[in-house]
């Protein structure tokens, strides 16, 4: 017996994902818009999960935020898929946010052990529910939503057209999200930020995001605010500053 764990220990040292998934743990319920596509937010606070790519029927994306001339649009930045017990599927760290997108209105889930052979994201607006928001001046907190309900009846109808991220309390304040969900934060003011984001004009992204400036809020006075972690520093004629006002560091040409 003393052997075997010797050698158990050696492969879970050597190798990281020696543990197998723990298939069927969990399931997450989506929601339908009007291409018929389902969506839902989703975390696992305590541990990392594994999602079956379901031969292309699921998707799972980090958020990001861009301005356009037309307007503020989310960048859903699609997660790469890896391997896992023979399984394709996609790897989320405990304590993530992401967005699943499927074919269905139902998808599992599967705890997992060890560690990931592909690199998370590091720019991702959406957050693991973890309780109450704490806010903080200058942000604006989402959840995934209809925004108009047809008919309440016995069972409620929603526009399916509606189907996106809005407000998660008035004014966009903090609010408490629902335990395994996840909350869009935005880096803007409510009164600069949009009211709402519909799914279905969202943008797709075919590859995940490879600089910070992609998944930026960016300003129409010449001046660009970066994501860093969950900092935000303001670029202006070549210097970086923080929102005191700060020099954070010089821009090298």
């Amino acid at each position: 017996m003393k052997h075997q764990t010797s050698l158990f220990a050696l492969c879970a040292l050597f190798l990281g994902l020696c543990s197998s998934p723990a298939w069927a743990d969990g399931s997450v319920s989506l929601a339908e818009d009007a291409s018929h596509n389902y969506w839902a937010t989703f975390s696992n606070i305590s541990d990392a999960v594994f999602i079956p790519f379901g031969s292309g029927t699921v998707h799972v994306y980090t958020v990001g935020y861009r301005e356009t001339s037309a307007g503020a649009v989310l960048v859903l930045y699609p997660l790469t898929t890896e391997t896992i017990d023979a399984t394709e599927g996609y790897f989320v760290p405990a304590a993530t946010g992401v967005l699943i997108k499927a074919a269905a209105n139902s998808v599992t889930y599967n705890t997992v052990t060890g560690s990931s052979a592909v690199s998370f994201p590091a720019t991702n607006l959406l957050h693991a529910a973890n309780g109450p928001i704490t806010a903080v001046a200058g942000h604006t907190y989402y959840k995934l939503a209809y925004g108009t309900m047809i008919n309440e009846g016995q069972g409620p109808v929603y526009d399916l057209s509606t189907l996106g991220f809005f407000y998660g309390a008035e004014g966009g304040g903090s609010y408490t999200p629902a335990n395994g969900k996840a909350y869009l934060d935005i880096y803007l003011a409510a009164s600069s930020a949009p009211a709402r984001f519909v799914i279905e004009e969202m943008e797709e992204e075919t590859s995940s995001p490879t600089d910070l400036h992609h998944s930026s809020p960016e300003a129409t006075d010449g001046s660009v605010k970066l994501i860093h972690g969950t900092t935000i520093l303001i670029l202006k004629d070549g210097v970086t500053y923080d929102l005191s006002g700060r020099t954070s560091k010089t821009q090298q040409p």
